[in-house]
């Protein structure tokens, strides 16, 4: 048995108000080994977020836009919080959008990835991977 059978799954955050595209994404990311939870939207993923703390997760999927509060808005809060115990670095948050003008956003330090809709699972599970071997 490898390492990787017995290592437990990265647990990923997917905020999108769209639940029929959170369902999806949530339905893929198991697909493909993660542990995944939806928020549906920036408010609830803070709150999922916050309250993860004995088994904090890897990553964070943030939909920029959301009513109520939206990626970005949930990005600059949550990029505040500290490594949980036991990561080396913060929580990758990463942005998704249909959107193409997203430079602004990217430039903001707090996203560590981007990820375009409709998306590319392939692409989506390759970021994930860099992203949570870092440090």
């Amino acid at each position: 048995m490898s390492a990787t059978d017995t290592a437990p799954a990265l647990r990923i955050l997917v905020a999108e108000d769209n639940r029929v595209n959170r369902d999806l994404i949530l339905a893929v990311l198991r697909r493909l080994g993660y542990e995944a939870t939806g928020a549906a939207d920036g408010a609830e993923a803070i709150t999922l977020f916050d309250a993860a703390v004995e088994t904090p997760f890897d990553l964070v999927l943030l939909d920029l836009n959301m009513p109520g509060v939206g990626g970005a808005e949930a990005a600059s809060v949550l990029h505040t919080r500290p490594a949980p115990t036991g990561h080396a670095r913060p929580v990758p948050l990463v942005l998704m959008t249909a959107e193409t003008d997203v430079i602004d956003h990217l430039t903001t330090g707090m996203f560590s990835g981007y990820v375009a809709k409709p998306v590319v699972w392939n692409d989506l599970d390759s970021l994930i991977k860099r992203l949570t071997s870092m440090g």
